[in-house]
C-alpha cells in the first residue's frame, strides 16, 4: 500500500535535512513542489523546488493536477508566493516524501491519498531556529526571516496539527537521525 510521509515544521525547524536523510538512507523519493518564488542562492531547479511563473501555475490548477496548495505574503517585497503540490510527484513509487506546513496536510487529509498519510511533525527551540535561518544563506533577509516567524506563529502554534509522531530537533544531529530512523523501520515494516 502506497504510504506519504508527511514532515511539518516550522521554518528552520530541520525539514530539508531529515528529507535528505530519509532520501538518501532509504531510497524514499521526494515529492518536489512547485512555486512561484525565485529561486535562492544554492537552490537548483527540480531540486528543492520546481520555480515556475504564475501563469504556469494557473495551468496547473487548470489541468487539476493540484492536491495542496498555499501562499505566502510577503510584507517586507509586498509579494505573493504561491506553492503547490501535485498529483504526479505522488506517484513516483510505494513511499513518497513530502514536506508541508498544517494547512497543506488538512488539505491532504482531503484528497484522494487521505488513508495513505503518515505525519512527522519536527520542532525546535526559538533560538535554534533563529540561527539557523541568519546562518542559512550567505544573503540573509532578516525582513523576510521575520515574516517566516509571525506565518509561522500562526501555522504552528494557533492551529497545531493532529500528527503521527512528534520528534526535537534542537538536540544533536544523531539523535534526531535515531528517532526519524525508528520511524521510517515502522512504516516500511507496516506498523
Amino acid at each position: 500500500m502506497k504510504k506519504i510521509i508527511i514532515l511539518l515544521g516550522a521554518s528552520a525547524t530541520g525539514k530539508d535535512t531529515i528529507a535528505k536523510h530519509i532520501c538518501k538512507k532509504y531510497n524514499i523519493p521526494i515529492a518536489i513542489s512547485y512555486t512561484t518564488r525565485p529561486m535562492r542562492e544554492k537552490e537548483t531547479q527540480g531540486v528543492e523546488y520546481y520555480f515556475i511563473s504564475d501563469e504556469e501555475m494557473d495551468e496547473k490548477f487548470k489541468n487539476g493536477e493540484v492536491i495542496e496548495h498555499t501562499s505566502y505574503y510577503i510584507q517586507s517585497e509586498n509579494v505573493t508566493y504561491r506553492y503547490a503540490n501535485v498529483v504526479e510527484e505522488f506517484e513516483k513509487g510505494d513511499y513518497v516524501l513530502t514536506i508541508l506546513n498544517p494547512h497543506g496536510l488538512a488539505q491532504f487529509k482531503k484528497s484522494q491519498y487521505k488513508n495513505n498519510l503518515v505525519s512527522i511533525m519536527l520542532d525546535c527551540n526559538d533560538r535554534t531556529r533563529l540561527i539557523r535561518s541568519l546562518t542559512r544563506d550567505d544573503k540573509v533577509n532578516v525582513k523576510e526571516v521575520l515574516d517566516r516567524y509571525k506565518r509561522d506563529e500562526l501555522d504552528f502554534v494557533e492551529n497545531k496539527p493532529n500528527v503521527n509522531y512528534e520528534i526535537r530537533t534542537d538536540r544533536p544531529l544523531e539523535e534526531v537521525f535515531n528517532s526519524i530512523d525508528k520511524i521510517i523501520k515502522k512504516i516500511l515494516k507496516g506498523e
